[in-house]
């Protein structure tokens, strides 16, 4: 019995150590698609140290607060970023090769955010379904701090 019960307490403060790098979400809506579909379980790995353009993350919008959203980084501090035609455009230079299903409906930073250039220690994200996501065009920038984590592929 003791040895179960100690197997029992190293399961539970395993549980609870990964508890705070890791979370399991469930994606809600067609937003991600196609690399993600709705319901689908994904893992956040939280506090990630490095981000990079093309990772997708999850984050809470201050405005949205009791939703949690699961997005694709697109603009990094100090980008451009607009579309036009159908492309997405990064810095002036067509970007084809980040996950999206259909074409990129026409916008620009100006035109979704007010500002230009993505501003420092900001992100700007979209979903990968571009015509059905609700993502920086509408709810702007995300700040470091309201990132959640990365979502494991």
């Amino acid at each position: 019995m003791i040895l179960g019960g100690v197997s029992l307490a190293v399961v539970i403060s395993l549980v609870l150590s990964l508890a705070q790098f890791f979370e399991v979400a469930s994606v809600d809506g067609q937003s991600m698609k196609p690399t993600f579909r709705n319901n689908e379980m994904v893992v956040v790995m939280k506090n990630p140290t490095r981000l990079k353009r093309g990772d997708v993350i999850a984050l809470q919008v201050p405005s949205m607060a009791d939703k949690t959203f699961i997005k694709r980084i697109i603009g990094l501090p100090g980008d451009t970023v607009y579309a036009s035609g159908g492309t997405l455009y990064i810095n002036d230079k067509p970007i084809e090769r980040l996950a999206k299903q259909g074409s990129t409906p026409k916008f620009s930073l100006l035109t979704s955010t007010g500002q230009s250039i993505v501003p420092d220690k900001k992100l700007f994200v979209l979903g990968d379904n571009r015509q059905k996501s609700t993502d920086s065009r509408t709810f702007g920038f995300v700040d470091y701090n309201d990132i959640i984590g990365k979502v494991g592929l």
